[in-house]
């Protein structure tokens, strides 16, 4: 059997920095594949991770509201249409692009979003795309 090394969280975010650099950072081209994740688990995963307290989800009445001051975007079909890399990069560097919506009551370039890179297995980020990927 081959020797298969474990990606950690924190791994995977630098090479979606790889994937997505900042303006002006030197980058060399990566290529990531990861297998598919679970939908179901990942609805699971956003509410272990506390994603309802910041985020509401288009068409999910059972989740809660959000209670944060510091509201993240309604997640739905919009991100439901993005790559996996800009759903990476937007959980693990929630930094890197900011709406104007979500920047216009904020002083700094910086998001209010945590950082998840300690917080989430591999798994729950993998079942998190996918749940993300079949929002409607």
């Amino acid at each position: 059997m081959p020797n298969r090394s474990i990606l950690s969280v924190s791994g995977l975010m630098m090479a979606c920095a790889m994937l997505f650099p900042a303006p002006g950072m030197a980058s060399d081209t990566v290529t990531l594949t990861l297998p598919r994740g679970d939908p179901g688990a990942g609805r699971k995963a956003f509410e272990a991770l506390s994603c309802p307290s910041c985020h509401r989800v288009a068409g999910e009445e059972k989740l809660p509201e959000p209670v944060s001051a510091n509201r993240g975007p309604t997640l739905g079909r919009y991100q439901a249409e993005q790559v996996p890399a800009r759903l990476a990069m937007s959980i693990f560097s929630p930094s890197h692009e900011i709406t104007a919506t979500l920047r216009e009551p904020r002083e700094d370039d910086l998001s209010p979003m945590g950082d998840f890179s300690e917080a989430m297995t591999v798994r729950q980020f993998l079942d998190l795309i996918a749940y993300i990927r079949s929002l409607e």
